[in-house]
């Protein structure tokens, strides 16, 4: 494991913010992360003093018979984490641009947890 990014510290911190948020969302701390939970499911893990792959990542679940694995795999900033046998996927922060993207990533591994739905104007019910 790596020592976490300042810039990646600011970020985790803003995307956990947000996450939290979220219906059913509760949190664990998990070697170094802070792990994200839809009910029993664990679907994100945001560093707080470690990361896996570069300082500037975070890792996020996917189910493996998900079809939304072709599309991650098209993102050239998503790749296999280290513990990819137990479908963890890496997303690789460039910029605050990125922000975005993640939450949209996020959100996708949320609903495979089982949460529910985005309402039209992109807010949580």
């Amino acid at each position: 494991m790596l020592q976490v990014s300042e810039e990646m510290k600011h970020w985790a911190a803003m995307l956990g913010g947000e996450l939290e948020s979220w219906p059913g969302v509760s949190t664990r701390p998990m070697f170094g992360f802070l792990s994200f939970y839809r009910g029993k499911n664990v679907f994100a893990a945001l560093p707080k003093t470690r990361s896996m792959g570069s300082p500037t990542s975070f890792i996020f679940r996917l189910p493996p018979d998900s079809p939304l694995k072709a599309r991650a795999r098209k993102d050239p900033r998503i790749g296999p984490s280290e513990m990819a046998q137990a479908r963890w996927m890496t997303f690789e922060m460039q910029s605050e641009a990125d922000l975005r993207d993640a939450l949209t990533w996020l959100d996708r591994a949320y609903l495979a947890a089982g949460g529910p739905r985005l309402t039209k104007r992109g807010r949580r019910p």
